[in-house]
């Protein structure tokens, strides 16, 4: 039996989105192969907006935020490698200026055109520790989210704050 090889190990991407709207965002990061926000709501209608560079809407609203990456990456090409190329991350370091996002969950699931399919939930609050919380930060060791074509991500970012956050990643060939 082979074994799948690592393209590469505990790689760090990053970005910042802030929320600039009176109302909490619920995005999508990867789309589980449903390239429009309508197909997604579909689904999920929850989800607000899809993750993208620089300013972007919540659906026909005017509701505005804005993601910025660290470093030399993009959002689109996260998504786009990401889509072809199966990873995980394995940590999420996330700093929040509103700490109602750390009550907040990722949800993870792997739709299907067949049906819907209900959600994981990821509370972010289960990674929260005291000296974290008086830091504005969350260290998520072990959360393991799934980034491929066929997974949808979805994050939540509370009305009018700015979260930051990087994910350690390990993607295999």
């Amino acid at each position: 039996m082979a074994t799948a090889n690592k393209l590469f190990t505990n790689k760090t991407f990053g970005f910042q989105i802030k929320n600039e709207s009176a109302e909490d965002i619920t995005y999508a990061l990867m789309d589980g192969s449903m390239d429009t926000l309508e197909e997604i709501k579909k689904r999920y209608p929850h989800v607000k907006a899809l993750l993208a560079d620089g300013e972007f809407f919540t659906g026909t609203d005017t509701k505005k935020a804005t993601c910025t990456c660290k470093g030399d990456g993009s959002i689109k090409y996260f998504q786009k490698y990401f889509s072809s190329v199966p990873a995980q991350a394995s940590t999420l370091d996330m700093v929040s200026s509103d700490k109602e996002n750390f009550y907040t969950d990722i949800e993870i699931g792997t739709p299907n055109p067949c049906g819907i399919e209900q959600l994981q939930r990821k509370a972010l609050s289960d990674y929260l520790g005291t000296q974290q919380y008086d830091q504005n930060r969350i260290i998520a060791r072990n959360i393991n989210i799934p980034l491929s074509a066929a997974h949808i991500v979805l994050f939540t970012v509370r009305a009018n704050s700015t979260v930051v956050l990087t994910f350690t990643i390990s993607a295999l060939l």
